[in-house]
């Protein structure tokens, strides 16, 4: 089933791509240890190096006219009611990429060898900024070339975000016409699942909130790692308040009914916002008291991590017995012995109609029956 398959994707996608920005180069983990998880966390938002000689300024200009022509392509097919995977592809799982090609594509930040403010894909692989031939005067001809169509096709992009997000991604329930009507957007995809048997994926009335908060992380993370304009630790701070919001709206409005598939959405966020957690400690480690390279942001975060998977499974364990002890307290009721009603004499009596003993509940027809 699609919609199943789809939603496991996207959680796994959407978790790891959030977890990358918290082991940018900007925070100071101990190098040594964190430049695996970089690299492998690199592959969610198709960060790689190409085996080509090719300059970081053409990467850079490759990077915004690729993200340009995925907006096109997934206006198009929208409009046209048609390549539905592709569609849920650019507007589910590429957001967090695409946004931040659309964000290093007009960062423009100080440089200590220049007069002048520049430009450049700061996070791509091998970049150097010391090489002035791979940075982009800010605000050049060169540099507007660039920043104005991405400026408008973001634009475009995060306007036809609103519906799809609502509507998961899915172009069946999200055609043109409703493009408009918000109303409609929540209303055809409870429609759709209705008619649908997703077993344990089964949404619950806050997955709404849970999607829009998703995208309120996937567009303030990348954002705030390309301009990287404020202080390291106000910059900390601001990722680990974007890294809250779909770990507060998994706690609070449940995506789904249940409750272990939450137990494991709530968990992954949990293990998101450690990483960031161990990020500031880092750089508060680093402004603070001067150290650098330390291991101790690491014995947070891997720490962080081993506590919040063992209360995972600890919650996992315990949650068959609740609903076991649910469903039995719903298949027995409430014991008739317990249930008094008033009786025609005016004593509130133990009834038992299917009692077999004559006069059971009645004092008079129990004394006449002796």
């Amino acid at each position: 089933n699609f919609e199943i398959v789809s939603k496991v994707v996207s959680l796994i996608i959407k978790a790891v791509q959030k977890a990358k920005f918290a082991f940018s180069t900007g925070i100071p983990w101990k190098k040594e240890a964190a430049q695996p998880i970089r690299t492998t966390l690199k592959l969610s938002l198709i960060e790689f190096s190409l085996p080509l000689n090719i300059s970081v300024k053409a990467q850079w200009f490759g990077n915004g006219i690729g993200s340009i022509l995925a907006v096109i392509i997934f206006v198009l097919c929208a409009n046209a009611g048609k390549g539905s995977v592709i569609v849920y592809i650019i507007s589910a799982l590429c957001v967090v990429p695409i946004m931040l090609r659309f964000a290093q594509s007009f960062a423009c930040q100080g440089h200590d060898k220049l007069d002048f403010d520049f430009v450049t894909a700061a996070g791509l692989p091998n970049a150097n900024l010391d090489n002035l031939d791979d940075l982009v005067e800010c605000g050049s001809a060169e540099h507007l070339a660039l920043a104005i169509p991405c400026a408008v096709a973001c634009l475009v992009y995060l306007l036809m975000l609103l519906p799809f997000t609502a509507g998961d991604g899915d172009l069946e329930v999200m055609p043109r016409h409703v493009w408009c009507s918000p109303r409609e957007w929540f209303k055809r995809k409870k429609d759709k699942l209705r008619g649908l048997d997703l077993g344990r994926l089964a949404p619950a009335n806050g997955a709404i909130v849970y999607q829009y908060a998703n995208l309120v992380a996937g567009i303030g993370l990348p954002v705030t790692d390309a301009f990287r304009c404020l202080a390291p630790f106000t910059h900390g701070v601001l990722v680990l308040g974007f890294a809250a919001v779909p770990l507060l709206s998994a706690i609070f409005w449940k995506p789904f009914q249940d409750p272990s598939v939450n137990a494991v959405v709530v968990t992954t966020h949990l293990l998101t916002f450690n990483s960031y957690a161990g990020g500031v400690y880092a750089i508060w480690l680093e402004e603070e008291h001067g150290i650098t390279n330390s291991w101790y942001p690491l014995g947070v975060l891997f720490g962080g991590w081993v506590v919040i998977i063992l209360m995972c499974c600890l919650v996992m364990q315990c949650q068959p017995k609740l609903e076991r002890r649910e469903a039995r307290v719903a298949q027995l009721g409430t014991p008739a012995e317990t249930q008094l009603e008033l009786t025609p004499g005016g004593s509130n009596t133990p009834q038992s109609p299917s009692s077999p003993y004559p006069g059971y509940g009645d004092p008079a027809a129990a004394a006449a029956a002796a």
